[in-house]
């Protein structure tokens, strides 16, 4: 039986559309402080055949779930867009899949039992599914899912982003310095894109590279950009997006998890042992006010989707 599904874009490519999950504490991370080389086992890999289900050029790969992830990929009619529904519980995620690319997504809402969806686009917003699976998780522990390279949040060892986290924390003698240094990095040198956040109407991925790069980007690329540098030194790192501010804002921001205590900033201090939120583009943006309506005031924070 084939499902139709009708989609409502949402994109969740800038700041500042106005509309009207936190983990619990665990004992330790992973912090690699002053890393120096990758941590192989942030990336994800492919696993045997026997746990990749493919049907109608879709394909769902569940062989390390319990490492926070699993592959999806869609290599069909190239005129046709396909997206992936992740369900769990009350909670539904949907992404758009890159044709010919399987790309890792997160594992985000913990252990229990998920289904997948991979759809094929019929015409305009019209989706039927083509592959369905559902699979229970045990993670490995509650952080996996927030150490690996993902679709929104992509790195590999040759990442520019990975390389200049690296230099920036080959000093560091504890996790909170290598968030100091990562954080008023970002904060320091990317400006944020007022026209990017104005005009772009298209599904949009970050690329962290490119934003390191270009040196400016939306919250979205402030988000996965802090990510990306943070999870390669072994801390966990998660990207949330949500509304912020008095009038609702969609906005992007992180939360980490630090195993020791320290000042990030000089207002801005992180306890030990619990998830933080840092916000680097309200960080390096509060001083222009002409960007309240794109990034809020800093306050009332509010998670809807965390990856």
């Amino acid at each position: 039986m084939i499902c139709l599904l009708f989609f409502c874009t949402v994109f969740f490519c800038s700041c500042g559309n106005s509309s009207n999950l936190n983990a619990k504490n665990a004992s330790n991370s992973s912090a690699i402080v002053g890393a120096t080389s990758f941590p192989i086992q942030n990336l994800p890999k492919v696993s045997a055949t026997n746990q990749v289900i493919q049907e109608n050029n879709a394909v769902l790969d569940i062989g390390n779930i319990s490492q926070g992830y699993f592959l999806a990929s869609y290599s069909g009619d190239q005129t046709k867009r396909a997206k992936l529904r992740v369900v769990k519980d009350d909670q539904t995620y949907y992404y758009d899949l890159v044709y010919g690319k399987a790309d890792a997504f997160p594992l985000s809402l913990g252990n229990g039992t998920y289904e997948a969806t991979i759809f094929q686009q019929i015409a305009d917003d019209r989706y039927a599914a083509i592959l369905t699976n559902s699979f229970s998780v045990e993670l490995k522990d509650e952080f996996s899912p927030f150490l690996v390279s993902t679709q929104y949040i992509p790195f590999s060892s040759d990442s520019t982003a990975v390389q200049k986290a690296y230099e920036l924390s080959s000093d560091c003698h504890s996790d909170a310095e290598v968030l100091s240094k990562i954080y008023n990095y970002i904060k320091d040198h990317i400006s944020y894109d007022k026209e990017k956040a104005a005009s772009l109407k298209t599904i949009y991925i970050p690329n962290p590279d490119e934003t390191l790069s270009n040196q400016k980007g939306i919250c979205y690329d402030y988000a996965s950009l802090a990510a990306v540098m943070l999870r390669a030194n072994g801390i966990p790192t998660k990207m949330i997006f949500g509304y912020v501010g008095k009038n609702d804002l969609y906005h992007a921001w992180n939360m980490v998890y630090l195993q020791n205590a320290g000042w990030i900033s000089v207002k801005f201090k992180a306890d030990s042992n619990e998830w933080t939120r840092i916000d680097s583009t309200f960080a390096a943006s509060m001083s222009d006010s002409s960007l309240s309506t794109f990034i809020g005031d800093g306050s009332h924070y509010t998670n809807r989707y965390i990856y």
